[in-house]
């Protein structure tokens, strides 16, 4: 599949973007600090899927992604996994954001949605609610989303990046998990396979080499 690079144009919670060309890296030889060069890195998952409680159906080529509780009280969780090989391991990583599309939900009101770090080794095609992997209990970032209201929300990762990229820690990716939703309250992101490349989920990490 071919990837989509796109450049943060605004702060917190909602965002947008514009189209970068290239390899995916911003400003990388362009200006810095003192320290060293500066670059953001804007990385598509290299996998995604999502699982549903007591569901078997695979969902690695779906064009959604889903969050939440369903009608019949079933929890689903997001799996994303990222490359971030490019990014040199003495990289000092300042932010790193993870950026996931609403398209639609399902409900009223808001949603808490946490981003953990996933423990354990994961298959895209292979993996169901069943067999779901182990992820950390405390998350690295909560964000309260509102449902009914498409746009793009952040998550702060910069914490689980930066291990990554030193290889302090194996890299298995995030789960984007609602853990306290309510029944008939889901959120649908676009996924990797989604056809409008602007709305894909993508990896955002600015880091001073």
């Amino acid at each position: 599949m071919t990837r989509a690079w796109w450049l943060l144009i605004a702060g917190c919670g909602r965002i947008g973007f514009v189209p970068v060309t290239g390899d995916g890296i911003v400003g990388a030889g362009d200006g810095g600090t003192s320290d060293g060069v500066m670059g953001t890195a804007m990385l598509a998952p290299s996998s995604d899927t999502y699982i549903i409680q007591n569901s078997t159906v695979h969902n690695e080529t779906d064009i959604q992604l889903f969050i939440g509780r369903s009608a019949g009280g079933n929890a689903a969780v997001t799996l994303l996994q990222f490359d971030v090989s490019t990014i040199p391991a003495r990289a000092t990583v300042t932010s790193a954001s993870l950026q996931l599309y609403e398209l639609t939900s399902m409900g009223q009101g808001t949603l808490d949605i946490s981003v953990e770090r996933v423990t354990s080794a994961w298959d895209a095609t292979a993996v169901l609610y069943s067999t779901r992997p182990t992820w950390d209990a405390a998350p690295l970032s909560q964000q309260t989303v509102a449902l009914q209201t498409p746009g793009f929300t952040q998550w702060d990762v910069t914490a689980a990046v930066q291990q990554w990229v030193s290889g302090a820690a194996p890299n298995f990716g995030f789960v984007v998990e609602a853990p306290a939703a309510p029944t008939g309250s889901m959120i649908q992101m676009a996924s990797l396979d989604h056809g409008t490349a602007a709305e894909r989920p993508q990896l955002v990490v600015v880091n001073v080499q």
